[in-house]
C-alpha cells in the first residue's frame, strides 16, 4: 500500500523521540480569548497576558485575566518599535526593482519610505498625484517631516505599499497572482483604482480612462486617492501604533505587526467586536447601537447607516473615513440630510462639516482630533510643498 507523505511529514511533526526512548508530544497551541480549553481553572500565558478556562454556556474557553501581564507589561502599554529617519519627499518616478518588474510593475513612487507601484496603463500624473495625496496625509503641514513620526515609522517597519491600477478589475487579479513575486509577499497592499481619481478635486482634466467615471456630478464623486490612501494609514499607521483607539476589528494577526498591537488583540481577543476600540465605539453610537452585522433597519437618528455588504471591520474602517473628510472639510456640499435606506437612496454618511462632526459625533471628533495623534486635518490638494 501507498504510504500518505503528508500523513508521515505531520507525524513526524507532532511526535519526536526524546532521550531515554521516552516519547514527546509537541505543546498544545498557545491560548487566546474565546479559544477552546481543557479544564476549568487552568490558567496559562501568552505574550504577557495570562488566561483563565471557565465554562461559558456549555463550551470551555479562555479569558484574559483582568490586571495580568498584558495590562502592566510595557509593550501593551505604548508602541516601541524602531523610529525610522525620512527626507522629504521628491516624488520622482523610480524604475521598479527586480522582484517589483517579476510583478508587472511598471514604475513607483516612493513617499516617506511607502512605495507606491504602478501597473500598465497608469499615467505618470496620477502615480504622482496619489504619492502626493498620500504625503500630505502623513504630513499634514507640508514641513517635510510626518506629522506623527511612529505612524509613519509603523507603515514602513511593515513594508507598506500601495498598487495602482487602471481598474479594479486588474488589481484583484494581480493580488493573488502577482502579490506573491514580491519581496514580504505578506505585507500590506493597498490596491487603487486610478480610474476613480476625482480629477477635479485637484483643478485637472480627467484621465482619458476616468471620462465616464467623471459624466455625473463630477464636484461630488468619490475620489479614490485620497480614500484608499487614507485607508492604509489608519488601517496599518494609526492601528498599528494605537490599537485601543484605532483598532477597526478587523481579525487575524498580520505577519508584520507590531508589538502592541499583538498584545492588544491577544488581550482583547482577535475575534471581538463589541467594544474592539475607541473606534468602534464611536462607530457604534453613529450607527444607533452595536450590529455585528448588517440590520434590516438602522434607528432613526443614526447618521452612518451603510446597507451594502461590509463586514464589521470593514465598517470601522469606512467609519473613520468618513470622519476624517468631514473634518477635513471634504463634505461641505455633499449631505442631503435623508439617511440612506436599503434601496441605496439617501446618504450612508449625515454630517456634513467639522463642527457637525464635533456636536453630532463627539467621540469620533476627539478622537480624531487628540494632539497626541497628529491626525490629518486638511484636505489634501495634490499640491504637496506649494
Amino acid at each position: 500500500m501507498r504510504r500518505n507523505p503528508t500523513l508521515v511529514v505531520a507525524l513526524a511533526a507532532v511526535l519526536v523521540w526524546a532521550s531515554a526512548g521516552s516519547l514527546a508530544v509537541a505543546a498544545p497551541k498557545p491560548p487566546k480569548a474565546g479559544a477552546k480549553c481543557p479544564k476549568v481553572g487552568l490558567v496559562q500565558e501568552n505574550q504577557g497576558v495570562s488566561f483563565k478556562c471557565v465554562k461559558k454556556g456549555k463550551k470551555l474557553v479562555w479569558k484574559p485575566v483582568k490586571g495580568s501581564g498584558g495590562d502592566s507589561g510595557k509593550r501593551c502599554r505604548a508602541w516601541s518599535e524602531e523610529v525610522f529617519e525620512t527626507k522629504p519627499p521628491d516624488f520622482e518616478i523610480l524604475t521598479p526593482r527586480q522582484d517589483e518588474k517579476a510583478a508587472d510593475i511598471e514604475k513607483v513612487v516612493e513617499v516617506f519610505g511607502i512605495r507606491l507601484m504602478a501597473l500598465k496603463g497608469v499615467t505618470d500624473r496620477d502615480l504622482v498625484l496619489s504619492a502626493t495625496v498620500l504625503a500630505q496625509w502623513l504630513d499634514n503641514d507640508e514641513d517635510g517631516k510626518p506629522d506623527n513620526r511612529k505612524v509613519q515609522s509603523e507603515l514602513q517597519r511593515q513594508h507598506s505599499r500601495m498598487i495602482l491600477g487602471v481598474t479594479f478589475n486588474s488589481i484583484g487579479p494581480w493580488h493573488e497572482k502577482k502579490q506573491r513575486l514580491l519581496r514580504y509577499e505578506s505585507a500590506p497592499t493597498y490596491g487603487l483604482d486610478v480610474t476613480t481619481i476625482n480629477h477635479s478635486r485637484y483643478g485637472l482634466e480627467p484621465s482619458a480612462y476616468s471620462d465616464d467615471w467623471m459624466i455625473e456630478e463630477p464636484l461630488m464623486a468619490p475620489d479614490a486617492a485620497t480614500e484608499e490612501t487614507l485607508h492604509l494609514v489608519t488601517d496599518v499607521g494609526f492601528a498599528g501604533v494605537y490599537p485601543a483607539d484605532f483598532w477597526s476589528a478587523i481579525p487575524g494577526i498580520p505577519e508584520y505587526a507590531s508589538r502592541v498591537y499583538r498584545c492588544y488583540l491577544t488581550k482583547q481577543g482577535e475575534e471581538t467586536l463589541k467594544g474592539a476600540s475607541g473606534l468602534t465605539k464611536a462607530m457604534d453610537t453613529a450607527r444607533g447601537g452595536f450590529f455585528s452585522e448588517i440590520p434590516e433597519q438602522y434607528p432613526a437618528g443614526a447618521w452612518y447607516t451603510r446597507y451594502d455588504e461590509c463586514e464589521y471591520g470593514c465598517l470601522a474602517a469606512e467609519y473613520v473615513h468618513w470622519a476624517a473628510i468631514t473634518l477635513a472639510g471634504m463634505m461641505e456640499g455633499r449631505v442631503t440630510g435623508i439617511p440612506r435606506d436599503r434601496d441605496g437612496n439617501g446618504d450612508e454618511w449625515g454630517i456634513e462639516t467639522a463642527e457637525g462632526l464635533k456636536q453630532r459625533d463627539p467621540q469620533v471628533y476627539q478622537l480624531l482630533t487628540q494632539k497626541e495623534f497628529g491626525f490629518p486635518s486638511r484636505a489634501p490638494d495634490a499640491t504637496y510643498g506649494n
